[in-house]
This record gives structure tokens, C-alpha cells and sequence, in this order.
């Protein structure tokens, strides 16, 4: 015996029309992971063995004053005023280390973060293609879905070597809100830097953009 549901439209749902989830929280997810890892580390070592992983757990910030600080230990730049040290976190597993800042817009219009990776083993230019990709990744958890539009890349001259930045234009995937994202990676005080902005199109300044790049040294 079977029923007919008349209320089932699962046969009537177009799969083009299902739209992506949108992550959330991707700044704490990692500190939630990097720290599991310091926790089991300490439960499953003794003596140095324990000193060591207490030392690799991963030390984070929260008031604006001290994200603003970890943020100049990857590169000397100016961070415009409109924008607030929301988390900082650091990292060291001895083979690679990481730090990463995250500034929120104080009028909640926009986000940017600022990372850097450093591979202490294994060919250099091998890590560094890696951490690049990997730091792409990693920025986008944080960000939001654009549906881009138009872009451009400007180079700029970043501690002695040639930095390329993705300037893009679009709209948010969820609500149709106009952005302006910039992205790069160039060379930080400690290894690859990656900087990562959104901010709505109402307030985006140019200018003010261009000299935060033009400050990093």
C-alpha cells in the first residue's frame, strides 16, 4: 500500500537553484582546532615533551591595542582609523608558524585580515607556493561570498620585492549588497603575508585603500 503526499515537492526543487551555505566563524574555528591540538599534546606528553606542547598552544588577542600590535610583527603598515583589532592569534609547531589578525569596520561595513606562514623545513619555494594557496583558503572562511564583477591587479613595491593585489567589484551572494574586495600576498617580516579586505562599496575609499598598501615596508 502506498500514499501519495501532496504536500512532497522535493521532485519540483531545482538543483541550480540551491545555493551555497556560507561559512561561519572561520577565525575561531582554527582556534578551536589549534588548541584541541595543544590540549591532546599536553594529555599525551610529560616533562619537555608537555613544556613543548604548552608552548605550541596558541595564544590569542581580543583587545584592539594588542591585534594592532601582532599586525605590525608581520609588516610595518597602517591600518585605516574606520577599522578595529576584533582577534589576533599565534602559533608555532616548531616546523611552521603562524600569525593572524582580523579588524573589523566600525560601522560594520567590512572586514580585514591580515595573516603570515613560515615553513621551517622543505624547499622554500615549495612552502611558500603552499602557504599561499593555503592562506587563500584560509582568508575565505572569514569573508563573505561575492559574486565578483569586475577586477583589476596593481603591483606595488613591498620590502624589495613585487607585490600583486587583486582589486575586485561585486555584489554579496545572499543579500545583493555592493562590495570592493582587495587581496595579495607579498613578503611579511617572517615569511609569506597575505592581506585580505572587504568593504561595502558606500564605504570604500580608494585612496585611503591604496595608502594602507603603500605604507606596508
Amino acid at each position: 500500500m502506498s500514499f501519495d503526499d501532496r504536500f512532497d515537492r522535493r521532485d519540483d526543487i531545482d538543483p541550480a537553484d540551491v545555493r551555497p551555505v556560507k561559512k561561519e566563524g572561520g577565525c575561531w574555528k582554527w582556534v578551536l582546532i589549534f588548541g584541541a591540538i595543544g590540549g591532546v599534546c599536553l594529555l599525551l606528553c610529560c616533562g619537555v615533551g608537555g613544556f613543548m606542547a604548552y608552548r605550541m598552544a596558541p595564544k590569542i588577542a581580543t583587545q584592539p591595542a594588542d591585534v594592532a600590535a601582532m599586525a605590525q610583527e608581520i609588516a610595518d603598515i597602517e591600518i585605516p582609523s574606520e577599522f578595529e583589532g576584533k582577534m589576533g592569534m599565534t602559533m608555532n609547531l616548531g616546523f611552521m608558524s603562524m600569525k593572524m589578525c582580523m579588524f573589523e569596520h566600525k560601522a560594520g561595513q567590512g572586514m580585514l585580515q591580515l595573516m603570515e606562514m613560515q615553513i621551517s623545513v622543505g624547499d622554500p619555494k615549495d612552502g611558500e607556493a603552499q602557504l599561499k594557496q593555503s592562506m587563500r583558503q584560509q582568508g575565505s572562511q572569514e569573508m563573505r561570498t561575492l559574486n565578483i564583477e569586475k577586477s583589476e591587479s596593481r603591483e606595488y613595491e613591498i620590502r624589495g620585492e613585487t607585490a600583486t593585489f587583486n582589486f575586485a567589484e561585486g555584489k554579496e551572494f545572499d543579500t545583493g549588497t555592493p562590495y570592493r574586495e582587495v587581496k595579495g600576498n607579498f613578503k611579511g617580516k617572517s615569511g609569506v603575508a597575505v592581506l585580505h579586505l572587504q568593504l561595502q562599496e558606500e564605504a570604500w575609499d580608494d585612496e585611503a585603500i591604496t595608502k594602507m598598501i603603500e605604507s606596508i615596508h
